[in-house]
């Protein structure tokens, strides 16, 4: 029952990385229906950046997630006014094909530049926090502390979702986008808020990634592709969902490697999306369109 109990706590923190990495992802096709698969190479550019900080100047890791995420913020601003703002009002397929077309392109450059730079080695940031154990049972803190950060951040965007007037215009441009134009809001500066924060968050999230496993150049699309997999499974542009999703996949993964073996363990999240397109196309917490 301990080990059980064990695996369902390190499933549980788990889940909460991978929904902090996915947020970001969530919010971008939610909001502006483009699938960003270069969200993972930014996580991986956050980690780098991380460790950079720690190494040479010394940067908490906490501070440093607060800086790779306000530095991917600005990238993204850049990379919505130059490249995703020239295709924003074409249709639903023209969007989404030219958007995969364009962010594969851009985690393709990100990984040979950061490969070249790099060296194409992996790495980590060195920080750890102590483990808590409450009846045989342990805790690891700094996990704990991804988990309150992630379910607060959750509440905190779902909060300014909804009760704020540019979460608001965010959410009225995602559900109608033309009537958003009617009623005055400027859904261009609402797409690049949006891509800019979803890049930010992937900044932010890759330096405590980093804390916990390591990262090398080329790790990116595979990180987008799980993401992608977590925000299905939860809900398209569902917050709670990508919390939900990113529960789910871990403690998946988790008891699989335990009770099957760990080589099965890169298939689940990927079973369970099928599973999910198959049964609940709009995922567990996503609205079916009408």
């Amino acid at each position: 029952m301990d080990i059980f109990l064990q695996i369902l706590i390190g499933a549980v923190l788990q889940g909460a990385l991978y929904a902090l990495g996915a947020i970001g992802l969530s919010l971008s096709f939610g909001v502006l229906k483009i699938l960003n698969l270069s969200h993972g190479d930014f996580l991986m550019l956050g980690g780098f950046l991380g460790f950079l900080a720690l190494s040479y100047l010394g940067i908490n890791p906490f501070l440093s997630a607060m800086l790779a995420a306000l530095f991917g913020c600005a990238i993204g601003w850049l990379f919505y006014q130059s490249l995703i703002s020239r295709i924003v009002g074409r249709s639903f397929r023209q969007m989404l094909t030219t958007s995969v077309m364009i962010t594969l392109g851009v985690s393709l450059v990100i990984e040979d530049t950061t490969s070249f730079l790099w060296g194409g080695g992996s790495t980590g940031i060195p920080f750890q926090l102590s483990n808590v154990e409450l009846g045989g049972v342990v805790f690891p803190l700094l996990r704990m502390t991804l988990l309150t950060g992630t379910i607060l951040l959750t509440i905190g965007l779902h909060l300014f979702l909804t009760r704020t007037y540019v979460g608001r215009a965010v959410l009225a441009s995602s559900m109608n986008p033309i009537g958003a134009i009617v009623v005055g809001i400027d859904i261009r500066f609402v797409g690049m808020l949006t891509f800019a924060l979803g890049i930010g968050l992937a900044a932010g999230t890759g330096v405590f990634y980093a804390t916990l496993y390591s990262i090398e150049p080329f790790m990116g699309l595979g990180l987008t592709l799980k993401y992608l997999a977590i925000i299905i499974v939860g809900g398209m542009g569902s917050l709670p969902g990508a919390l939900l999703g990113g529960f789910i996949i871990a403690a998946s993964e988790s008891y699989t490697t335990y009770y099957i073996g760990a080589q099965w363990s890169p298939l689940v999240a990927f079973m369970i999306l099928i599973a999910a397109l198959l049964i609940r196309p709009q995922g567990l917490l996503g609205k079916a369109e009408t």
